[in-house]
């Protein structure tokens, strides 16, 4: 009887011990994903930035060649006026945003498929769906970005 106290003594022993030594791992896990998401939401923040003043120079650049636009279309002469239709250069502006935005959207793109392969993990269907994902939204944008026909075929 005194021999099986001492082998659960000594199994509750070990097994506290081995718990204690799992926790431990378990807390320096935690700390250090505390750390990387730190991480990540500091430079996701940067990255909103810089996506912010992108945009802002788009839509600063933008104005200015609509300003520019109607700068010209004011000193056209009427004949002038015909020929070339405001209607047209507001296209033309239009199509150039959608392209500027079809670029930004397309290195986005680029750069979440070039991660697909540091992800860790067994999970290669996941990692396909990503890639096939990556590729519709390179086909949209490309949709996207080709000119709009007025006519019907």
């Amino acid at each position: 009887m005194h021999q099986l106290a001492e082998q659960w003594k000594h199994f509750g022993t070990s097994t506290i011990n081995k718990l204690a030594s799992q926790i431990v791992d378990y807390e320096e896990k935690l700390h250090d994903l505390e750390e990387r998401q730190t991480s990540l939401l500091k430079e996701n923040e940067s990255l909103k930035s810089l996506i912010d003043q992108f945009m802002l120079a788009t839509i600063n650049n933008t104005s200015t060649q609509l300003k520019q636009s109607e700068r010209n279309v004011s000193t056209q002469t009427p004949i002038d006026r015909q020929e070339s239709s405001p209607d047209m250069s507001m296209n033309d502006s239009l199509q150039r945003q959608i392209s500027l935005q079809n670029m930004f959207d397309a290195i986005k793109t680029a750069e979440i498929y070039e991660s697909i392969g540091n992800i860790t993990g067994d999970d290669e269907s996941g990692k396909t769906i990503l890639k096939e994902f990556c590729n519709l939204i390179w086909k949209y944008l490309e949709e996207r970005s080709k000119p709009k026909s007025s006519c019907l075929l």
